[in-house]
């Protein structure tokens, strides 16, 4: 996260715009939040929710939609996925699993909006703190090896990385430096792939989170990272520049050539102060 950082921009004045998952993902996924999730705070009580409870949804859509009424096509790593493991395993035996190629661990993927599943990859496993980071990475870039030999990418890509959100201290779990260090990993590992593909001159990654919620810093507890990486992208800048999750949205839809199609990612400021017009 440092060296991209450090390599392209980084950003020092970007936010968040809500408060925890259950609404983060809402606005990462639809620049927008209902009133009904707003209300919900305290209780949660029909579920905390990950794409499994319809009244959370905002009828502006999700940016997936917006993607797909344009033509373009979409695809979903692990967004939305409450990934389940049969038999229940530890982190060091899905580990162990993984690396040495048994199969004994099975995956189910459970995954609430029909139409996110539909155009999800059913290998790549979502939320499940149980599940390294390199595993899901390993899933993604077997997939788009494919894409880059034989082409075919999908204009619009979702990929969930959850283990920068780490255990803790939970008994039987691995510690948080480890946990950030397999997402940290696993994150070079898919940038790198598509930086040496045929699709790296048309590519724009962000990365974000769906919230920070580690407690105020010396600015503000909204503030979260952000970063944005491309062959458009400043080179070493720092950018002051006021940006939220809704300029990500914002930005993307601007990419993209699509209307904003709410209020609030309308009014997001577009991150342009990121990008040069000539690619590096």
């Amino acid at each position: 996260h440092h060296a991209l950082a450090d390599e392209f921009v980084l950003l020092d004045n970007f936010y968040c715009n809500g408060v925890l998952s259950a609404d983060g993902h809402s606005w990462v996924t639809e620049g927008n939040v209902t009133p009904y999730l707003e209300r919900s705070f305290g209780g949660f009580k029909r579920s905390y929710t990950f794409g499994d409870d319809p009244l959370t949804y905002s009828s502006s859509g999700f940016i997936w939609d917006q993607i797909l009424a344009k033509g373009l096509s979409f695809r979903n790593y692990g967004e939305f996925d409450d990934a389940k493991y049969s038999p229940s395993a530890s982190y060091n035996e899905i580990l162990k699993d993984w690396r040495e190629k048994t199969g004994k661990i099975k995956r189910k993927q459970e995954i609430g909006v029909e139409r996110v599943k539909r155009y999800s990859c059913p290998d790549y496993p979502g939320w499940n703190m149980s599940i390294p980071d390199v595993l899901r990475a390993d899933v993604f870039l077997k997939e788009f090896k494919e894409f880059d030999a034989g082409g075919g990418l999908p204009n619009f890509i979702t990929i969930y990385l959850p283990n920068d959100h780490t255990s803790g201290t939970g008994v039987g779990n691995p510690t948080p430096r480890a946990l950030v260090a397999d997402n940290y990993l696993s994150l070079g590992q898919i940038v790198e792939a598509i930086s040496n593909s045929r699709y790296w001159a048309r590519s724009c990654i962000f990365v974000i989170e769906d919230d920070p919620q580690n407690g105020f810093d010396h600015v503000d507890g909204h503030r979260s990272i952000c970063l944005a990486i491309s062959p458009y992208t400043k080179r070493g800048a720092v950018v002051s520049q006021f940006y939220n999750q809704t300029s990500v949205v914002h930005t993307i839809h601007r990419i993209f050539g699509i209307a904003a199609t709410n209020q609030l990612t309308a009014l997001a400021p577009v991150m342009t102060d990121c990008f040069q017009a000539e690619p590096d």
